[in-house]
């Protein structure tokens, strides 16, 4: 916890913000240390271990990485602690509010190869998705085109910390694989090509289908765990090549947030959507 601290900006070093858990301590030298206890967070599942990878489901609730407040329960220093791992890096990330599979490279070696593979578009990660259906949602569910990939290009907004339309934004991609009413709540299949922040949440919010409790991309409700979930994920292995793939039911909350029950006959239905 406290190299996490330091490297994410919690410590002043002589009135100056340091980012290296290994800087020396010089005699006289005044460190200040800022941190504010958090509740304890939802604990990850360790779905896959080895010397090289760690693939986990995470809660909704959880920050991917440490923040300033409370870098204990970050889903990276909860691994760690879980399984007695050093050097973790996280290669792609899943926003506070959503659940689901999420990788973590052991090493710097790892961490590269990874990074690869997402770039070569090796790595195929699938999410479910609950939206709140406006007017204009629904007509573009029941239209011919919402077969059509969601291509609107992203420009992050620092001061809103939010992801918006803009023509000068950065490309991306996220494919509707298949959209399903299933008691009387909207679900969506979703495949995500490129990561930008906050992509999916806003491309849905774009067409009139802001996902169930995410009020920053204009759902009616706020809540802190958002109608997202990253149900499949498949990727090389950083050291054989290998395929792993991998499945993560949607989990209580989500269900809750929803209305959804979700057994056997659901989880086949969507996994052969998923194909």
């Amino acid at each position: 916890m406290a190299a996490a601290l330091v490297r994410h900006g919690s410590c002043r070093l002589d009135g100056k913000v340091i980012r290296i858990p290994e800087l020396p301590l010089l005699p006289g030298a005044l460190l200040v240390v800022t941190y504010i206890p958090t509740p304890a967070a939802p604990r990850p599942v360790v779905r896959h271990l080895d010397d090289h990878l760690i693939v986990v489901e995470k809660p909704a609730g959880v920050p991917s990485q440490p923040t300033r407040e409370g870098a204990e329960n970050s889903l990276v220093e909860q691994v760690a602690r879980m399984t007695g791992s050093s050097d973790l890096h996280v290669v792609h990330r899943l926003d506070i509010g959503v659940s689901g599979l999420l990788a973590l490279a052991r090493g710097r070696k790892a961490a590269a190869d990874l990074t690869r593979a997402f770039a070569a578009g090796s790595v195929k990660k699938l999410y479910l998705a609950a939206p709140e259906v406006t007017d204009s949602g629904l007509a573009w569910l029941l239209a011919s085109r919402h077969k059509e990939p969601l291509v609107a290009p992203l420009r992050w907004v620092s001061r809103r910390r939010q992801a918006l339309v803009a023509n000068d934004g950065q490309p991306c991609r996220t494919d509707v694989l298949h959209a399903a009413l299933t008691q009387e709540q909207w679900l969506l299949l979703l495949r995500l090509h490129t990561g930008r922040t906050h992509q999916i949440r806003a491309h849905l919010a774009h067409v009139g289908l802001p996902l169930m409790g995410d009020s920053k991309y204009g759902a009616p409700t706020h809540s802190r765990r958002i109608g997202l979930h990253c149900i499949h994920l498949s990727l090389p292995h950083p050291s054989l090549g290998t395929i792993h793939r991998f499945w993560a039911d949607p989990p209580p909350d989500f269900l809750d947030l929803t209305g959804i029950d979700w057994n056997k006959e659901s989880a086949d239905f969507w996994r052969g959507k998923a194909g």
